[in-house]
């Protein structure tokens, strides 16, 4: 196999949403510094070297009502961004880095953001149990040697249900359901772990479920 992932990583100093094509990332945040006018915030990551994640509008909002308004207190904290591919600046779909999960909360947190079509409406963020990057928060299947069927398979398990329950967009959910490594991971979790399986392909339909019946209502103007 050769992977693709790392060639098409963006080459800048600040996290992108082309670098998250190949599906999300958690980050712990290890610096904070201010920046320039247009991103004021620059969030520094372990691994990250000289790169930052420097969030939008919206998600800067996100942070300052879950994490507090002290940006530096996001030291030490960890969240998973993933793209947005429909974000859009000056009207066009250009692609956004958006945050999915966070750590440091005990439960779901939703906060009112103005959306794409000016409408006020809710951004959900999911509890991230697991602070620091690994494998599974990459979406990349790895069973233990000693018992492949316990462990890791569970947590991933674990993470994609999370993951499927923070998106806000059918269009996202089929992209990131979608791709060859989620795929080829729900194959396996098939064959070594069935009842695994079978509780992610539950949760997947019931999201398709609900967003379904979410936009149908956006579209018949109910939302408020």
């Amino acid at each position: 196999m050769i992977d693709l992932a790392p060639t098409i990583i963006a080459k800048s100093d600040q996290l992108n949403a082309d670098d998250l094509v190949s599906g999300p990332m958690t980050i712990t945040i290890n610096r904070v510094t201010k920046g320039s006018a247009d991103q004021p915030v620059l969030f520094f990551y372990e691994g990250s070297g000289k790169k930052s994640f420097r969030p939008c509008k919206s998600m800067r909002r996100v942070i300052a009502e879950i994490w507090g308004q002290d940006a530096t207190k996001a030291v030490g904290k960890s969240m998973t961004v993933f793209r947005d591919a429909q974000a859009q600046y000056s009207g066009q779909e250009v692609g956004g880095v958006r945050i999915s999960h966070m750590s440091h909360i005990d439960q779901p947190r939703s906060v009112s953001l103005i959306t794409t079509r000016g409408r006020r409406g809710l951004y959900n963020v999911q509890p991230l149990i697991v602070d620091v990057q690994t494998p599974q928060d990459r979406g990349e299947y790895s069973a233990p040697r000693n018992n492949p069927a316990e462990g890791k398979a569970a947590e991933w398990t674990d993470r994609q249900i999370s993951m499927i329950a923070a998106v806000n967009r059918i269009e996202d959910l089929e992209a990131g359901t979608s791709s060859d490594g989620f795929m080829k991971n729900l194959q396996r979790l098939e064959k070594s772990r069935p009842e695994l399986a079978d509780r992610l392909k539950a949760a997947l339909g019931q999201r398709v479920e609900d967003l379904t019946t979410a936009t149908k209502t956006a579209d018949q103007g109910e939302w408020a």
